[in-house]
Parts: structure tokens; C-alpha cells; sequence
């Protein structure tokens, strides 16, 4: 039976990205304030964040670097919050400069759990929507969407469809806490979110508070009837199809 862990952050980038902060001090970050699970998740190669890397390059040293920092966590355990990694998609495949299935799979799939950012934002030039489904041909580990922003989506195609390739395939649908992401939901009707995987996660690059700032969603969530819908990379595992 999986464990029902809430007080949970998913979205943390380290050094091994655009981020201020190794990995260990996030985790004692993590259990400084009591969360009962941690996930790192750093950015897969995008000119976004390594502009001074070529792709190869990357794939040849930062890639199989963070992969071993992974297996090192998962080999180690731990007596404080539960550890897992995971890695952050640009799923403008344009910056990321390799297409969806030129992806190191058997690497991604190794980790707990997959973010994809700028899913349906075109300005961004984040893959539509429909092409979500696209992940499973490949992916065998929980996918995430990361920050959706439901202002720019609800002006574009409006928020169902985003929803129901969340509900159709078993991915989670990100939470923002956090300083660096917009809180859209104050202002949203979260009926739409009663029947879907939902995670938490705050974006920490460069406040180690951030890690800890997960009270504006669980609040959210408790209001709304929702806690019963919070999962992590295990839960969601569980209903991979």
C-alpha cells in the first residue's frame, strides 16, 4: 500500500542546473521544515538554461552525472523526507534540439518521475496539448505537468482539454507554490480538478525558502476538498497505463 505522504514538493532545481543549491541542502532543507517528501528535479538540456552547452556535451557529462547523484540518493536512502529525482522537460523541442523520440529515454525512464513545462503555451512554443499523449509511446515513468499557466491557457483553448489528457493518461497537474510562479487558482472553480492526480511543487532556483513553501496549495487543496487528489511519483505510478 503506498504511503499517503501531503506535505510534499516535487519541483526543486540544484546546481546540476540553473539552480543556487546541491542537492543535500535542499533535502536538509526539506527536513528543516518538515516535509515528508522531496523531489529534485532539475532541467534536461534546453538552450533556455545551458546556453553555453552543446547538447552532446551535456549529454556526455551533466547527463549521466545527475543520473549517478540519483542512483547514489535512492542507494543511500534516508532516515529524514523521502528523496526522489526527476528531471524537467522544455517541451519546445526547438531549444531542447532533439526531438521527442531522440530523447536518452533509457536514462529518463530510470528516474522517478518526468516535469513538462510550457505543454499548450504557444508563446512559449510549448508542445500542443493533444501531443501529451505522444509521452507514453516512450515514457514509462510518472509525468507531471509543470506550472501550467491557466490564465494564457484559458485564453488559447481553454482548460479542459489540458485536464482531460491529465485524467485520460494518469499524469499529475503541478500546484505552484512557491515565490516564482503566478497562483492562478484563487480565482478558478476547482471542480475541474476533483477527479485528477494533483502535485505540488515550488520551482526553488534560488531561495532555499521556497522548498518549504507548500502552505498556500495544501490550504487550497484542504478548502477545496481536495487532499484526497494529492499524489507523488509513487502513487502515480501506480495508475500508469
Amino acid at each position: 500500500m503506498t504511503v499517503v505522504r501531503r506535505r510534499i514538493n516535487l519541483h526543486n532545481h540544484t546546481t546540476f542546473s540553473d539552480g543556487r543549491f546541491a542537492v543535500s541542502e535542499i533535502v536538509a532543507e526539506a527536513a528543516r521544515v518538515g516535509l515528508e517528501g522531496i523531489g529534485i528535479s532539475d532541467h534536461f538540456y534546453t538552450r533556455k538554461v545551458f546556453r553555453r552547452s552543446e547538447p552532446q556535451a551535456w549529454l556526455n557529462s551533466v547527463w549521466p552525472a545527475y543520473l549517478a547523484e540519483a542512483e547514489t540518493w535512492r542507494a543511500a536512502g534516508s532516515g529524514g523526507p523521502k528523496v526522489w529525482f526527476g528531471i524537467e522537460l522544455d517541451t519546445c523541442f526547438d531549444r531542447v534540439e532533439m526531438s521527442l523520440a531522440e530523447l536518452p529515454w533509457a536514462g529518463i525512464n530510470s528516474l522517478d518521475y518526468l516535469l513538462v513545462e510550457y505543454a499548450g503555451e504557444e508563446e512559449w512554443g510549448g508542445m500542443p496539448v493533444a501531443r501529451l499523449a505522444e509521452l507514453r509511446q516512450h515514457c514509462r515513468i510518472p509525468v507531471i505537468v509543470a506550472h501550467p499557466a491557466i490564465d494564457r491557457l484559458e485564453d488559447s483553448l481553454r482548460l479542459g482539454p489540458l485536464c482531460d489528457m491529465v485524467r485520460r493518461f494518469g499524469y499529475g497537474l503541478e500546484m505552484p507554490g512557491g515565490s516564482r510562479n503566478p497562483w492562478f487558482w484563487a480565482r478558478r472553480d476547482a471542480g475541474i480538478l476533483r477527479d485528477l492526480c494533483l502535485t505540488i511543487g515550488t520551482d526553488t532556483h534560488e531561495r532555499l525558502e521556497d522548498v518549504g513553501e507548500i502552505g498556500k496549495c495544501l490550504a487550497f487543496l484542504e478548502r477545496n476538498g481536495l487532499l484526497d487528489r494529492l499524489a507523488d511519483p509513487d502513487r502515480l505510478a501506480e495508475g500508469i497505463r
